[in-house]
């Protein structure tokens, strides 16, 4: 059993294998405070590697469960995840959502960002970020959850906008309406929770998020794809 801290809360994992524990090493915390705790069943994590075809060992498969677990939770703490990459510049955050959850596209994009803006950029998580609002600012929170790239960091910062992403003939960015913006969020949502079963919450978050947040939709065409970072920073930063 050890603690973490994600999106500033803090979490007691009670965990069977020391896979989980490696895992979050950057995000232990040594503290008497907690949020909330999570564990896994035996009988799920078996579940759970019986739906990956027996490919997983139980150990990560644990890590799994703990992780749906943990965002079970988030609802009751202004909180959601949302499949995104999500990257730190000059202090902000720039998250990228790919069309029909394309894993690949968001992280390829955040690569860019990371490879253009060199020593300023740093990845926040590039696959499962968690997203909470405090004191009224919605924030994008690093997790140990991530692509198989491993890119995350045990950081949080102020979301500057989220751009979703989609291939064209030609490089152009154009701010999303409110109602736009939530509709695609949602649509995000429902899809995260219809493999995890985790769909409250949804309606409201993403309204709320599309108002408070500006949403943009970027179409780039893949050998340009360089100057649609520059294109887009150019058009977001003084926002």
């Amino acid at each position: 059993m050890f603690k973490i801290q994600i999106a500033g809360l803090i979490i007691t994992i009670e965990n069977k294998y020391e896979h989980v524990s490696w895992l979050c090493r950057r995000y232990q915390v040594e503290t008497e405070a907690e949020d909330f705790r999570v564990s896994a069943p035996e009988q799920e994590i078996l579940a759970e590697q019986k739906r990956g075809i027996g490919k997983f060992m139980l150990p990560y498969c644990e890590s799994i469960c703990l992780y749906r677990r943990i965002r079970g939770r988030l609802s009751g703490y202004n909180a959601f995840l949302m499949p995104s990459a999500a990257v730190q510049l000059e202090g902000r955050a720039y998250v990228f959502v790919a069309e029909v959850g394309d894993r690949q596209e968001r992280m390829a994009h955040m690569r860019m960002w990371i490879r253009e803006f060199k020593g300023r950029a740093w990845a926040i998580n590039d696959s499962r970020p968690v997203f909470r609002l405090m004191k009224g600012t919605w924030y994008a929170c690093g997790t140990p959850w991530c692509g198989k790239t491993g890119m995350e960091n045990p950081v949080m910062a102020p979301v500057k906008a989220i751009c979703f992403l989609e291939k064209g003939t030609e490089n152009s960015i154009r701010q999303l309406t409110e109602e736009e913006g939530a509709r695609r969020i949602s649509r995000e949502l429902c899809l995260a929770a219809s493999v995890d079963a985790v769909g409250e919450y949804i309606p409201e978050v993403a309204g709320r998020v599309a108002s408070d947040v500006r949403c943009y939709l970027l179409t780039y065409v893949e050998e340009e794809a360089r100057e649609s970072v520059l294109l887009a920073y150019q058009r977001i930063k003084d926002k």
